[in-house]
């Protein structure tokens, strides 16, 4: 599944906020830990996000 996310600028920060229907689908919740990874390569650069289900 993709889609298409602006960044959203608050302050002197950048966020990608994750839409409410894609939160309760794949259940994020306020206390949900997420690891993020960079893949960068010449041609792209890659943000992975991962968490593990209680």
């Amino acid at each position: 599944m993709t889609i298409k996310i602006k960044p959203t600028a608050i302050k002197q920060s950048i966020y990608l906020l994750v839409p409410k229907n894609i939160a309760e689908f794949i259940d994020i919740g306020k206390n949900t830990t997420l690891l993020l990874s960079i893949e960068n390569n010449q041609k792209k650069c890659v943000l992975r996000y991962e968490f593990s289900k209680s």
